[in-house]
């Protein structure tokens, strides 16, 4: 009992199972066993089922493991099986129970109502007895033709060829979509790395973008800036240009009147009857300009000569005084000798001691304490002094342009109306100075640009012209700098007025080793230098008096403007001093 009872169970859980296997399990299981029923039955078989390559290697295992069940055990699981193929395929079974006997029919149908009973048990309750035992034993033997007819049937219908064309159709289609995904995501790969080198173009571009665009306004500004200094210089030039023009026609005017006088005088000496009478005409006419050079030069040595007290603690050191006042006597030298041109080369003196003296009161403004009333009053004399020493320079030029011929009293009254300015500006500085603190605060010192040459070699023409190139780019390199600070600065200290020395005193430089080389050479083309050499001159101690004035005025744009002009005007008589060196 206790066997039969234990073999019930076992058949009931085998039978659970079966339930439980899906379509592609039960399927290979009923194959299996169907082929290994064919074998048993076939004499000359192997004693197991061979390994076939198309399945898998734990499925051909299981099929040799097959042949190791008893009869009996096998013919359960066959038994099992068939039932299972009953109810999972009841058309099947149904088509194989009509080509049976009319007597295996009714047996079929007597187990057919027990069957069910006990298959819903076992969906109820695994463990639950059931009297499969009992009906299964005669199934087993009767209905071994219905059970290969069953299994030969599912098998045909499993293994058709029209399923194995629907399967291998299935898998060639789900193949082709598997390989489309790939493509896809391999695509979709190089879309994401075309992205994101995308991406980095562009914030590489957008950088760029604004790096140009900062650069773009930088240039922008300094476009701007440069127009406003080349309209300022045309301004200029038309300026210079009219004024040209005007004493031109002056000039006309006077070598018209002359030449009328010479006719007049020669009229009259014609008509003269007695030597007495030439003698009174001829002494009418035989004034000459120059009789008033002495009266001049002597003139402005009183004038000196009477400021001698005022130079002692004063602003202006008297080595300045003398030195101008030697310059003014060369100047007077040059116009009485038989070169009118000499009046420019000794015209170079005279800016140099001036710009001296502008230094003076300059380092005086920087390191006193002065009210801003008296350092007003002092720039309006430095800028009498430049309007005074352009004038000069406008008169000695018409003297050596015009041969000698032009007014000598307009040279001499300019000169004396330059020193008359000097002498305001030594009196009023001195007087300033003892009014103001006597505790100065001390600024850095202002370097010295007088000349001082540590040799004596004088440069040739090409030593000359290749040191002139050597130091133009240190002064464009110094304007650019300079006018960077007068773009972004709202105040100037110390270093504005370094950066202005460094390129007066790079300029002075020039001057002095061209005038060495100039003074070497009898060529030509010498006048053309020596101007050229005194508007540099001029225009250097222009942006020399302008820095001093930039520091104590820093919000003055027109003083701005003007450093940009006189910085302009340095760089392009340095150009035109190179191109005029043959």
């Amino acid at each position: 009992m206790r066997e039969s009872g234990q073999v019930k169970s076992r058949s009931a859980s085998a039978r659970d199972k079966l339930m439980k296997l899906n379509k592609s399990q039960f399927q290979e299981l009923s194959t299996d066993v169907y082929d290994e029923m064919m074998r048993r039955t076939d004499e000359h078989a192997f004693p197991f089922l061979t390994v076939r390559d198309d399945f898998h290697p734990k499925r051909n295992q299981a099929r040799q493991k097959l042949a190791t069940l008893s009869s009996n055990r096998f013919r359960d699981l066959a038994t099992d099986i068939y039932y299972e193929i009953e109810r999972r395929f009841p058309s099947v079974t149904k088509s194989i129970q009509e080509r049976m006997p009319s007597r295996d029919r009714d047996r079929m149908r007597e187990r057919d109502r027990d069957y069910p009973r006990e298959y819903s048990q076992r969906k109820d309750s695994a463990n639950t007895p059931t009297d499969y035992q009992k009906n299964s034993s005669s199934p087993a033997g009767n209905n071994a033709t219905s059970l290969d007819n069953l299994m030969a049937d599912i098998g045909s219908m499993l293994t058709s060829p029209k399923s194995q064309s629907n399967h291998e159709n299935e898998i060639n289609k789900m193949q082709k979509e598997i390989d489309e995904l790939k493509a896809e995501v391999q695509d979709l790969k190089a879309s994401l790395e075309e992205c994101n080198e995308l991406l980095e173009d562009k914030e590489k571009l957008n950088k760029e973008l604004d790096d140009l665009e900062n650069e773009h306004q930088n240039l922008q500004e300094d476009y701007e800036s440069r127009e406003q200094m080349a309209k300022d210089i045309r301004q200029e030039v038309a300026n210079l240009l009219e004024e040209i023009k005007d004493l031109q026609q002056k000039n006309e005017e006077l070598l018209a009147e002359k030449e009328k006088n010479e006719e007049t005088i020669r009229k009259l000496r014609e008509g003269q009857d007695t030597k007495d009478n030439y003698s009174h005409h001829g002494s009418s006419r035989d004034v000459s300009p120059r009789d008033k050079s002495p009266s001049a030069r002597d003139e402005i040595r009183k004038i000196l000569d009477d400021i001698s007290l005022d130079l002692k603690d004063g602003v202006i050191k008297e080595d300045k005084v003398n030195a101008y006042e030697d310059a003014v006597n060369n100047l007077l030298d040059a116009k009485e000798s038989e070169k009118p041109a000499n009046v420019l080369v000794a015209m170079k003196s005279i800016v140099i001691s001036c710009k001296n003296i502008t230094e003076d009161i300059g380092s005086f403004e920087n390191n006193f304490d002065i009210p801003d009333d008296d350092r007003d009053y002092l720039d309006n004399l430095k800028n009498y002094l430049s309007e005074a020493l352009t004038t000069l320079m406008t008169s000695a030029k018409s003297y050596a342009t015009s041969q000698g011929k032009a007014p000598v009293p307009d040279l001499e009254d300019s000169l004396l109306s330059l020193t008359d300015t000097i002498v305001d500006l030594i009196k009023s500085s001195k007087k300033i100075k003892l009014n103001s603190s006597t505790s100065p605060t001390r600024k850095k010192s202002f370097r010295d640009r007088g000349r001082d040459n540590g040799s004596s070699h004088v440069k040739s023409v090409p030593e000359l012209k290749e040191f002139i190139k050597d130091n133009t780019d240190k002064i464009v390199v110094s304007i650019q700098s300079l006018l960077y600070n007068l773009r972004q600065s709202s105040s100037f200290d110390n270093e504005f007025l370094d950066i202005v020395n460094g390129i007066t005193s790079i300029v002075d430089e020039i001057i002095n080793e061209s005038q060495d080389t100039l003074d070497s050479l009898n060529s030509d083309y010498k006048p053309d230098i020596e101007n050229i050499l005194l508007d540099l001159t001029k225009s250097n101690s222009k942006l020399d008096e302008l820095g001093q004035r930039m520091i104590s005025s820093p919000q003055s744009k027109t003083t701005k403007q003007q450093i940009a002009s006189a910085s302009y005007d340095i760089a392009n008589y340095v150009k035109n001093l190179i191109n005029n060196l043959k």
